[in-house]
C-alpha cells in the first residue's frame, strides 16, 4: 500500500464526537439505551491498540516497522492515536477512562459510526474471508454484507 493510500484509510479513525458521545453513553451505565452494546465494548479486552502499549512494545513496534519493511505499513503513527488525536485534536483528557473510550472507537469506528453487529461478527482476510461488506449508508442507516462465495453449512462468516 503506498503511503498516500493508508493516510486515506487512517484519515477518519478518531472521531471525537463518537468518542464524546460513547463516553457519554458508557456513564450513563444500564440507564443507556445502548447498555447491552456498551457491556460488551467494556467486556472487550483493553490494550489492543499501540497507543495503548508500553513505551517498550511500541519501541520494539517501531523497530519492526523501520527494519523490516521496505513501506510504511497502515496504520500509520498507530502510537500516536491518544497523544495526538485524542488529546490535541479533540481536546480530550489524559483520564484512563476516556483514552479507553478514544481507542475503542479508533478501533471499531466504521465510516463515522459504531455498528453493534458488525463488532461481534468475526474479521479475518486472506482465504478465510467469505463475505463483502456495502458502504455505511447515512441516509438509510444501512450496511449490507453478502456473500463473496459459498459458504458452507455451520461455517462462520468472516468479513474484511
Amino acid at each position: 500500500a503506498s503511503v498516500e493510500k493508508a493516510d486515506d484509510v487512517q484519515e477518519n479513525l478518531m472521531d471525537c464526537g463518537i468518542v464524546r458521545s460513547l463516553i457519554k453513553e458508557i456513564r450513563l451505565g444500564d440507564a443507556s439505551d445502548f447498555a447491552p452494546y456498551i457491556n460488551y465494548l467494556l467486556a472487550d479486552s483493553k490494550s489492543q491498540l499501540p497507543s495503548a502499549w508500553s513505551k517498550e512494545g511500541k519501541a520494539l513496534l517501531k523497530h519492526i516497522l523501520e527494519h523490516f519493511s521496505d513501506e510504511t505499513l497502515p496504520p500509520i503513527e498507530a502510537t500516536d492515536w491518544i497523544n495526538y488525536e485524542w488529546r490535541e485534536l479533540c481536546k480530550g483528557s489524559s483520564d484512563p477512562f476516556e483514552e479507553d473510550a478514544a481507542l475503542m472507537v479508533v478501533q471499531r469506528n466504521r465510516q463515522g459510526v459504531l455498528i453493534p453487529l458488525y463488532d461481534i461478527m468475526s474479521h479475518r482476510n486472506g482465504d478465510w474471508l467469505n463475505s463483502e461488506v456495502s458502504k455505511f449508508k447515512e441516509t438509510s442507516k444501512s450496511l449490507k454484507v453478502r456473500a463473496k462465495r459459498t459458504i458452507e453449512a455451520g461455517e462462520e462468516i468472516y468479513m474484511p
